[in-house]
């Protein structure tokens, strides 16, 4: 397998949950954007990063980065970031990463890059410790869910290139164009997935609380 590895960056979303005047990854904690401190885990772990942003944002990311425009929604925004990868050989490994998970450890990366070489993919996850009920209307429950075996997927999540441009071109086919992630798309196209090890503090910054969270968490 080839050994080059590139980090793709998805930071196309606007964060309107966070509630703030700017994009949540763009925000700025202790002078620092959440954009920079992401891009920072990466830097000396991957051979190149591509960064997926809108034009208005192009300026916030580091010169050491490439960019590509995103997309009106995050599938489109994938897409969008496989096909600048149009120059690149298929073997190589893509680790697909949010830019609002800013506290992604080098032992999550190096775990994540190991199951990929050694498995063909990798989705960094963590098990599930409450109980999941499911409620319709956000009020009655109406069943349960054993927590046994249960893991919520973060990122990265690594594929060969190749794998990623048959997975889109078998979206476009099958017109499964609304996945939220690669990996919920890989799930829908019937690939088998693989898990490595994810971390609590490797959580996706959504809401304000989480901000907060991510303040108290960085030196």
């Amino acid at each position: 397998m080839n050994s080059k590895v590139i980090a793709l960056i998805l930071s196309g979303g606007s964060g309107l949950r966070l509630h703030t005047e700017r994009p949540k990854q763009y925000v700025e904690v202790k002078g620092e954007m959440v954009l920079h401190h992401t891009l920072q885990a990466f830097r000396g772990r991957v051979d190149d990063i591509v960064v997926v942003c809108q034009d208005e944002w192009k300026d916030c990311v580091a010169p050491d980065c490439r960019t590509c425009r995103a997309g009106e929604t995050g599938f489109e925004s994938l897409c969008s970031g496989i096909a600048s990868l149009a120059d690149e050989p298929a073997d190589t490994l893509v680790m697909i990463h949010d830019a609002v998970r800013p506290l992604v450890s080098a032992e999550v990366i190096e775990d994540n890059l190991r199951v990929a070489r050694e498995c063909g993919n990798a989705i960094a996850a963590v098990g599930t410790y409450e109980t999941l009920l499911q409620a319709p209307d956000g009020e009655t429950v109406r069943s349960m869910t054993r927590r046994e075996g249960m893991y919520r997927a973060q990122t990265p999540q690594t594929f060969t290139l190749g794998t990623l441009r048959q997975m889109m071109q078998e979206a476009q086919e099958r017109c499964v164009m609304e996945a939220q992630s690669a990996c919920t798309l890989a799930c829908q196209l019937g690939y088998q997935l693989h898990l490595s090890k994810g971390d609590l503090r490797n959580f996706k910054i959504t809401v304000p609380s989480d901000l907060e969270l991510y303040e108290t968490l960085i030196p």
